[in-house]
């Protein structure tokens, strides 16, 4: 087999995409809004367990969402290696992470941790920087346990198996605090995800330069 040979621009552009996703996350989690913004093209869109849409409208939710969070409560996202693939101006990414949420269930105070992915669709803007068109989650796995090492919650099950394997818990979670939850996100290796590696191969045949 031909070992694909890469150039020192394609390089850089894997660089560039790898560091996005990682400023994604840090500015996500400090509350960097601007910042933020700047990682999407105008016309992006975002998929979450809690939101489903334009991007814009993401970020106004996130922000609202942070005035109304108590100091004891949030989220922190892990983000982990980056695969991409370059053609043109356009570009697809998979990135690794860890999602740590704290929050509150039944009384008790709880972490949720979930492994997942996320699967990113990016354009080369004009000003030469990548953004993210598109961004789809795959979550793997999650669980949940008190903060108190003594402590102890009972969940549901009836309500618990409403939500999709992979991130039951953190679903959970987020059902009981109002939100709702994005059932359509796929789970590890179904049609539907194999169905987003095929939009971001079609994306990649899009640019023709």
């Amino acid at each position: 087999m031909t070992q694909h040979s890469v150039s020192m621009d394609e390089l850089l552009d894997q660089f560039q995409i790898a560091q996005l996703t990682q400023n994604w996350g840090n500015w996500r989690d400090t509350g960097d809004w601007e910042r933020l913004r700047n990682c999407y093209t105008p016309d992006a869109t975002m998929v979450t367990t809690w939101y489903n849409g334009p991007a814009a409208g993401f970020l106004e939710a996130s922000i609202q969402g942070r005035k109304r969070q108590p100091k004891d409560r949030g989220g922190m996202h892990v983000i982990g290696g980056t695969t991409s693939y370059v053609k043109g101006r356009r570009a697809t990414a998979e990135s690794r992470i860890t999602l740590l949420l704290r929050s509150e269930v039944h009384g008790q105070l709880v972490d949720i941790t979930v492994y997942g992915r996320f699967i990113d669709c990016l354009l080369k803007c004009d000003d030469g920087q990548w953004r993210i068109q598109s961004r789809e989650p795959v979550y793997d796995k999650d669980f949940l346990r008190t903060v108190d090492p003594a402590g102890s919650v009972s969940l549901d099950p009836t309500e618990l198996a409403k939500y999709p394997l992979g991130f039951r818990h953190l679903a959970y979670v987020q059902a009981s605090e109002g939100h709702s939850i994005t059932l359509g996100i796929p789970a590890t290796y179904s049609d539907e995800e194999q169905a987003i590696y095929a939009k971001g191969r079609a994306w990649l045949e899009g640019d023709k330069s």
